[in-house]
């Protein structure tokens, strides 16, 4: 009987470092994606991003804020990936937009 192990992996402080000056995307705790370069981080999870831009999305539409240097603490954060910033699927529409939007559904 063959049965293939999966390994699980626990995401430390460690595997941050191939993250270090590299465009990445964070899932925020409560929904928010934060898009921008990691800078530095810490025993904690705890971030810093620099050239961030904030995006929030609903219904196929999206809506941007830029942050600049952005510090997350490690226990908002839901997930860390690499990214190339670009977004073929979903319409940018302006914050007056979006609010709009939400206040329909």
């Amino acid at each position: 009987m063959n049965e293939e192990k999966q390994e699980s992996k626990i995401i430390g402080t460690r595997d941050f470092e191939e993250y270090l000056d590299r465009d990445v995307v964070i899932l925020m705790w409560e929904g928010k994606y934060l898009y921008g370069k990691l800078r530095s981080f810490d025993q904690y999870n705890s971030i810093t991003l620099e050239n961030t831009i904030e995006r929030v999305f609903n219904n196929g539409k999206y809506t941007e804020r830029k942050c600049g240097l952005y510090i997350v603490r490690g226990e908002n954060i839901v997930i860390i990936g690499l990214t190339n910033l670009k977004l073929s699927t979903s319409d940018k529409v302006s914050q007056e937009q979006f609010l709009e939007n939400l206040k329909t559904y």
